[in-house]
């Protein structure tokens, strides 16, 4: 385990135009990425548009007006549109159109609810002091303190407000919205959409209780039934400390810095303020020591927490929003680190690697023979891992050797994106907390294939999907071409459709 450091990856934002391309939208969630949208409220839309220099994108959600609030976009295409849902439009089953210059999208199927409540996942901004000073460890609310959070999802307002409009009187929320502070009852002085602000964002104004005791507490918000995500309020009449502080976010297989971050993958996080004993088989726990990691407000299992190397490895949510950026938060007993940005994505690969003791520059891939515990390294990294060469034993064998041109080979990576029983695009990802049968039935499949290249060569992809009885690891099996270059040190590439290329090196014997 070896710390890295983070380096903000900026999307590229293009000018020129992409016409003649059909909107295409692959996804609706809300801002928690989970797939429902409520009047009034935000609605992050996932897919391809085309770009032009006025953005001349148009929304409707069940036929009605949304507002685009916000984009991202990757060269020259539009990426995610995120958007103000019609206040007028209906609860129930609905759909999504994004159209441009009148070219008009698929009509994605979305569910509308009456209040769909998500506060921000930064909690050092999620809540104001009255001056509207941030509340964070160095500046607590005490008790009694009138505190405020603004967020979104609440639902109508009486009187209901138009879509895309900025409100000049205090419009309460139609329902009772409720707040809880440690889990007791605070005082909601106004919930809904407040003078100078524009629709879509509710302020929520409330008392912290007398009796809340010091030190980081959760507060929930509800309405209708409905509960928001938790976010730490932090409570004193002075300063707290001992919050973790992070310092980088990396793909857990490569420790690459600029990977996308996607659901489903292992991701490494380095920070202070981690304590306790190491605990390197913690998986499916959420907590270990008291430590805690949440991606977009929900709760991530721990692979490993190796806190004298102060390094956490954990798994990314597999319904973790895959919008254009993350926000990741580190707890321990004393409270919230600060929101580290993430890049997202809906796939980021990064390729496992195996150490080299007499080589620290070398990058060869995590790969075995198809079918086999044989390692596919150099002869001489073999030896420095006092492993024998592999021919003549038992495919169970621990051993270690070159491949051979035509041979079928095992690659283990992470960050391949939606991978669902037998690739059904349509079927459901594995559940965050479990592992791909052992039996291997079904098998995870990724939804899409990914690309493969040995020595600047296509090889032909067999499968790739979990590796059963694992989370988060991805088993690639590919045939080495036969025209394959050969040595110690053969380039070897695999990307997803739209993402980046994670690369390694392969060992490869003439025949």
């Amino acid at each position: 385990m070896r710390p890295v450091l983070w380096i903000g990856a900026a999307l590229l934002v293009g000018s020129a135009s992409a016409w003649g391309q059909t909107p295409v939208i692959s996804l609706v969630t809300d801002a928690r990425g989970n797939p429902v949208i409520c009047p009034s409220g935000g609605a992050q839309i996932f897919g391809t548009w085309p770009v032009d220099a006025a953005r001349n994108w148009a929304v409707t959600v069940g036929g009605k007006p949304g507002r685009v609030s916000s984009s991202w976009i990757v060269s020259n295409v539009a990426v995610e549109l995120d958007i103000e849902v019609p206040a007028d439009v209906p609860v129930g089953n609905s759909t999504v159109v994004i159209s441009h210059l009148g070219t008009a999208s698929n009509a994605f199927p979305v569910t509308v609810v009456p209040v769909d409540p998500v506060m921000g996942f930064d909690p050092y901004s999620a809540f104001d002091h009255l001056s509207g000073v941030a509340i964070t460890a160095t500046s607590p609310a005490a008790p009694g303190d009138t505190v405020t959070t603004f967020m979104t999802g609440l639902g109508l307002t009486t009187p209901v407000v138009a879509t895309a409009t900025s409100t000049t009187t205090f419009s309460p929320t139609a329902q009772t919205t409720t707040v809880t502070v440690a889990g007791e009852p605070a005082t909601v002085q106004f919930a809904g959409f407040y003078p100078g602000g524009q629709t879509g964002t509710y302020q929520v104004s409330f008392a912290v209780p007398a009796d809340v005791s010091a030190g980081p507490q959760p507060v929930v918000v509800s309405i209708g039934g409905v509960s928001s995500n938790t976010q730490t309020l932090f409570v004193g009449t002075q300063a707290l400390s001992g919050q973790p502080v992070i310092s980088a976010v990396a793909n857990g297989a490569s420790f690459a810095t600029r990977t996308p971050v996607s659901p489903g993958s292992f991701v490494s996080i380095f920070a202070s303020g981690l304590t306790g004993p190491d605990n390197l088989s913690a998986f499916p726990n959420t907590t270990v020591n008291g430590i805690s990691v949440l991606v977009n407000g929900k709760l991530a299992p721990i692979f490993a927490l190796a806190a004298s190397a102060g390094q956490i490895n954990a798994l990314v949510p597999t319904d973790a929003d895959i919008g254009a950026s993350l926000q990741i938060v580190v707890q321990n007993r004393n409270g919230p680190s600060k929101s580290t940005t993430a890049v997202g994505g809906a796939a980021g690969p990064g390729i496992f690697l195996v150490p080299d003791p007499a080589s620290s520059t070398r990058t060869n891939a995590a790969a075995t023979v198809a079918n086999s515990a044989w390692l596919v390294i150099p002869a001489s990294q073999a030896r420095a891992l006092g492993l024998p060469a592999c021919a003549g034993l038992s495919p169970t064998a621990s051993c270690g050797q070159p491949a051979h041109p035509g041979d079928f080979v095992q690659l283990y990576v992470t960050g391949l994106g939606k991978a669902t029983p037998n690739g059904d695009p349509n079927g459901a990802v594995l559940p965050t907390g479990q592992v791909a049968p052992l039996s291997g039935s079904p098998l995870y499949a990724t939804v899409a294939t990914p690309t493969v290249t040995v020595g600047g060569v296509a090889a032909k992809v067999v499968f790739c999907g979990l590796a059963p009885g694992f989370a988060g690891l991805y088993q690639v099996d590919f045939q080495l071409p036969a025209n394959v270059a050969t040595g110690d040190n053969v380039a070897l590439g695999i990307t997803m459709p739209g993402s980046s290329t994670a690369t390694a090196t392969i060992a490869i014997a003439a025949p």
